[in-house]
C-alpha cells in the first residue's frame, strides 16, 4: 500500500447495463474482469471501498502451491483425482500471473523462488515427510530438506521450487487500468446490497442498479450466504 499510489474510479450513479458485473476489487475481482474485457465482454467492477485495498493490499505477496501440509489431507479425505486438481489449478495459476507480466511488460517485481512449510520439532518430521510423498505423487516439485536460510534451525522441511512472489498491488493495477472503456466500468464506494438470479440478473446498491447476464461474486467473505458459510469462517 505504501509504495503505491491510490484510486479514485467513480461511484456507480443509476444504474449500467453489461455482459457480467463482478462483485469486489481485490485480486479475484480484478483479474476475473480483466479475462473477461479481453474475452470481449463487457464488465462493470463494484467496490465497497477502494479496489485492492483489503486482504489483496496487505497480503503475503506469495504465488504458491504449497498451503501449509494440505495435499496428504486432501488425498485422505476427498481423494487423488481432487487433489490433482487443486494441485494442476495452483501451479496454473502461478503460470498465469508470470505470463501476463510477460504479455503486459508489467513491472510488478515478479520472481520465481521456492517455499517452505517447516518444522521445529521431531514430532512433525512425519507430517513433512507425508505431505513431500503427497505433493510428489501428484507431479508437484517438492523435496525434503533440513536446512532453510532462517536464523534458527529446523527439523525438517516441504519445499517447493519453482513457485513465486510479487508485488500484487503493481500487478493488478496495470491490469485494472485496462478494463473502464467500451462500456467497462470501476465503481468504487459502491456496495452491493442484493443480488437476483435471472435472465438477466440484478445487481442493487446504494447508488443504482446493475443489470447483467452474469454476476460473479469475488468477495473474501461470502457477503450472500444462502449456505450460510459465515458460521465456518
Amino acid at each position: 500500500m505504501e509504495t503505491t499510489q491510490g484510486t479514485s474510479y467513480e461511484t456507480l450513479e443509476n444504474g449500467v447495463t453489461v455482459d457480467v458485473a463482478v462483485i469486489g476489487g481485490g485480486i479475484a475481482g480484478i483479474a476475473t474482469a480483466a479475462k473477461l474485457t479481453v474475452a470481449g465482454q463487457s464488465v462493470a467492477v463494484i467496490e465497497r471501498d477502494r479496489i485492492l485495498a483489503g486482504v489483496t493490499g496487505h497480503t503475503t505477496a506469495k504465488l504458491t502451491s504449497l498451503h501449509g501440509l494440505i495435499y496428504a489431507h486432501i488425498i485422505e479425505h476427498f481423494g487423488e483425482e481432487h487433489a490433482q486438481q487443486y494441485a494442476e489449478a495452483n501451479e496454473a495459476a502461478i503460470d498465469d500471473v508470470e505470463s501476463t507480466v510477460e504479455d503486459r511488460d508489467i513491472d510488478c517485481d515478479f520472481e520465481r523462488v521456492s517455499a517452505y512449510t517447516y518444522t521445529e520439532s521431531t514430532d512433525g518430521r512425519q507430517q513433512i515427510e507425508d505431505e513431500e510423498d503427497a505433493a510428489t505423487r501428484l507431479g508437484l516439485p517438492a523435496s525434503v530438506t533440513e536446512s532453510i536460510d532462517l536464523p534458527f534451525d529446523v527439523e525438517a522441511a516441504v519445499r517447493f521450487d519453482d513457485q513465486a512472489h510479487f508485488h500484487p498491488r503493481k500487478y493488478l493495477l496495470a491490469l485494472a487500468q485496462d478494463i473502464p472503456g467500451d462500456d467497462c466500468y470501476i465503481f468504487e464506494n459502491t456496495t452491493a446490497t442484493s443480488v437476483e438470479d435471472g435472465q438477466p440478473c440484478t445487481v442493487s446498491t446504494e447508488n443504482g442498479t446493475i443489470t447483467a447476464d452474469a454476476v460473479v461474486v469475488a468477495t473474501n467473505f461470502p457477503v450472500f450466504d444462502r449456505a450460510r458459510y459465515y458460521e465456518r469462517l
